[in-house]
């Protein structure tokens, strides 16, 4: 027989329940910083980090690798490619990369990948499209270059009327 403090408790679990996937799903994340000084609390556990994916995506099979720089540091994930989908554009000189959220098991020296410290996603999510970065040339640099280039031709040109 169903009683009302067995619906109470069931009800009671499934908010939790509920909450719990909730503080999952927006769990604060951890600086790159963070999980290398303290390697060995996080290792083996879940870590949320947000950053920018830079460099280029390193296929390797199903797996594709992206490094996730947080403004500090950097810190190699490794992704399914059905993951790397989430990933468009990747930092470098002329562009910002994405701006992704993820998490995943950090493993402090990863026994797959010859000791190193990475993350193994097990979610990734694009905040912030990557975009172009322009790096206009002050004009103080573009003066300078142009009194230069003409002190080099008038010292070619003196040289060559010296010889005649």
């Amino acid at each position: 027989m169903i009683t009302c403090k067995y619906i109470l408790m069931v009800m009671l679990m499934s908010v939790i329940g509920a909450q719990a996937a909730v503080a999952a799903e927006n769990a604060d994340t951890i600086s790159v910083g963070t999980l290398v000084t303290q390697s060995q609390v996080y290792d083996g556990k879940t870590a949320v980090v947000e950053g920018e994916a830079v460099g280029p995506l390193l296929r390797e099979g199903r797996f594709v690798w992206v490094n996730v720089h947080d403004g500090d540091r950097a810190m190699g994930v490794w992704m399914r490619d059905s993951s790397a989908y989430a990933v468009t554009h990747t930092g470098n000189y002329t562009k910002h990369g994405d701006q992704l959220r993820v998490s995943g098991v950090f493993n402090r020296a990863c026994v797959l990948h010859g000791g190193d410290s990475d993350i193994h996603a097990e979610n990734v999510t694009r905040i912030r499209s990557g975009y172009r970065v322009a790096h206009p040339i002050p004009n103080g640099k573009k003066n300078l270059m142009a009194f230069w280039l003409l002190a080099a031709l008038f010292s070619v040109i003196g040289g060559v009327v010296r010889e005649r």
